[in-house]
C-alpha cells in the first residue's frame, strides 16, 4: 500500500487505454517525453502518491498534476505537445522575385565570407616550392 497523502487527482484507465500506455512504454519510436507521461498516468491509476510518482519519473509534482489533468480533459490525445512549440516557421508567401533575390544575396554573402577567410588564413597542408637564386660567393659562404 502506497504511503503519503491521498491525492485529489484520481485516474481510472480503461483496459484499452492501459494497453496503449503499456505499449508506449515498450516502444522505441515515440518521443521519450510521451512515454514518460504515459508512465505517470499508469502510476496514478495504480494509486501511487503524486510526490512518489514525481520522484520515480524524475519530474516535479506540478508536472504530474499537469499531465494528469490534461489526460482527464482530453484523453490520450492530451498527452501530445500542443502546437506552437519550437522554431517559428518562415513566412509562407512571398513574391517569387523577392525569394530569388533574397537567395542570391545569401549565397553571395556566403561566397564572399569563404573567400575572405581563405585569403586571411595561414596556408595549410603542402607548401609551394621556394626558389632562391644565390651567387657563387653566397653559396660558398652558406656551405662552410
Amino acid at each position: 500500500m502506497p504511503r503519503g497523502r491521498k491525492t485529489a487527482l484520481t485516474i481510472h484507465l480503461t483496459a484499452e487505454d492501459r494497453q496503449t500506455l503499456l505499449a508506449r512504454q515498450r516502444s522505441t519510436t515515440i518521443p521519450a517525453a510521451r512515454a514518460r507521461r504515459g508512465r505517470m498516468l499508469l502510476l496514478l491509476a495504480d494509486g501511487m502518491p503524486v510526490v512518489q510518482i514525481a520522484d520515480t519519473v524524475g519530474v516535479t509534482h506540478r508536472v504530474v498534476y499537469k499531465w494528469g489533468r490534461r489526460f482527464l480533459q482530453h484523453g490520450l490525445e492530451g498527452l501530445t505537445d500542443k502546437p506552437g512549440r519550437g522554431r517559428r516557421p518562415k513566412p509562407a508567401v512571398a513574391a517569387k522575385g523577392e525569394q530569388a533575390s533574397q537567395k542570391q544575396r545569401t549565397q553571395s554573402h556566403k561566397r564572399d565570407s569563404r573567400h575572405r577567410a581563405s585569403r586571411s588564413a595561414l596556408p595549410r597542408g603542402r607548401t609551394t616550392a621556394l626558389t632562391v637564386h644565390l651567387t657563387p660567393d653566397e653559396r660558398e659562404t652558406l656551405t662552410r
